[in-house]
């Protein structure tokens, strides 16, 4: 498992050591790309719809089973928790959080 962080549009804001030994790549080789660039064709419109909701409601939104594009070009398959953090002061969505666990 590996935590990320990630801009409302799905930048990587931060993401943790313990994610170079699922995906290989370094985390400053990953920070300000857009997750949709990792996520295999097949499965981007469901997880289009996680991203939707997730911006949507107050609780965690699980993702389906799916593939995430490593730096050797291969897929592992990955299933995550996304719940969005609003800022108090504004209410507006700061940031979403994933917990991203190896399937």
């Amino acid at each position: 498992m590996f935590i990320s962080r990630h801009s409302g549009e799905g930048k990587f804001l931060f993401i943790d050591q313990r994610a170079t030994l699922v995906i290989g790549f370094l985390p400053q080789e990953i920070l300000g790309t857009s997750f949709y660039e990792y996520f295999h064709n097949e499965d981007i419109a469901a997880l289009m719809e996680s991203h939707k909701m997730v911006m949507q409601v107050p609780e965690k939104v699980t993702t389906q089973v799916y593939r995430f594009r490593c730096k050797d070009n291969s897929y592992i398959q990955l299933q995550s928790e996304w719940r969005a953090f609003k800022n108090p002061a504004t209410s507006e969505i700061d940031y979403i959080i994933a917990k991203n666990s190896v399937f």
